[in-house]
């Protein structure tokens, strides 16, 4: 047989969640819920099996996580008196699964964000994911131009200011949210998409590149090659020797699928920074020399490469 379990939490913070229902049953008791029968169920055959709660309306707004796992019953426990699928083993904290190995068949994480209805919560939410927001930037602002001194000028202010967005975001003080991000993340992506554009755009003199355009082709070219197959390799043999778990790649069938999918990982990691490239290159103020100008227009032809190399990788991945 076939059982489920399935567990929705409700997150304070990332890693931080607690139980609010719980579901542990056999396949055939689910689908007889929902007016079916698995009894003529032939192997191959698709099916869809669905399940809803109420939530009322003025329920705990913020992340709820769905753990769903379907698992074997070893005949002997079906067969005992009363018989259940065996007791269910999570870690709340950490919103997973543990079960022994060779039980389970396959796993999801579903991640939702509950908002208001109410147009009055709606103004409030949306008015703390600002202020949030703003005190979070004004205090990276503040803090991460003393990186330079602190760090003897090994870092620069960047680094800085990545250090306090680790701090104060969802996976530790939690003073910008994960129901904040989705509130206003992508209205602020969008936004500093296009300032990143024209400010690349803008350091970008074509004049001045026209007799650096091969050496730059080059460089990306290698860079692209020698991090796809690095990083491809490595997250392959790694996963392989069980050195690494990634769980995208281990729930594979197959060698070919796992070599594809660290392909997949192994092209997305030839992206670059344009905003950090130009933050360190405005600090070190060098954006007039040609090293700088390469550095950016290196970093520009490196996000070009890695949508086709992405595109391609996806192709051979399907």
């Amino acid at each position: 047989q076939i059982g489920i379990d399935a567990r929705v939490l409700f997150c304070r913070r990332v890693g931080d969640c607690m139980p609010v229902f719980h579901l542990n049953t056999t396949l055939c008791e689910a689908l007889m819920d929902s007016g079916k029968e698995c009894s003529g169920l032939k192997p191959g055959q698709t099916f869809s099996l669905s399940r809803t709660w109420h939530l009322p309306l003025l329920m705990v707004r913020g992340t709820y996580t769905l753990l769903l796992q379907f698992h074997r019953i070893h005949p002997e426990v079906a067969k005992a008196r009363d018989a259940h699928p065996y007791e269910y083993y999570s870690n709340v904290i950490n919103s997973q699964f543990y079960r022994p190995a060779g039980d389970v068949m396959s796993c999801y994480t579903l991640h939702e964000e509950v908002l208001a209805s109410r147009q009055i919560n709606i103004l409030r939410d949306f008015r703390d994911a600002i202020i949030a927001f703003l005190i979070a930037a004004s205090s990276s602002r503040a803090i991460g131009s003393h990186f330079p001194v602190w760090s003897r000028g090994i870092l620069p202010q960047i680094s800085g200011f990545l250090f306090i967005g680790i701090l104060v975001g969802p996976y530790c003080a939690n003073l910008v949210s994960q129901m904040h991000i989705t509130i206003i993340g992508g209205m602020i992506n969008k936004v500093s998409l296009a300032f990143i554009a024209g400010a690349a755009g803008a350091e970008i003199f074509l004049p001045e590149l026209q007799g650096l355009l091969k050496p730059m082709a080059l460089q990306v070219l290698l860079i692209c090659t020698a991090t796809v197959t690095f990083c491809a390799t490595g997250i392959f043999f790694l996963e392989s020797s069980q050195l690494l778990s990634v769980t995208s790649v281990s729930m594979q069938p197959n060698l070919m699928a796992k070599a594809s999918i660290s392909l997949l990982m192994g092209a997305l990691m030839t992206a670059r920074s344009p905003a950090s490239a130009i933050a360190i290159i405005a600090e070190l103020k060098c954006g007039d020399t040609k090293a700088g100008s390469m550095a950016i227009g290196i970093t520009v032809l490196s996000d070009i490469a890695v949508l086709v190399l992405f595109a391609l990788c996806s192709q051979l991945v399907r």
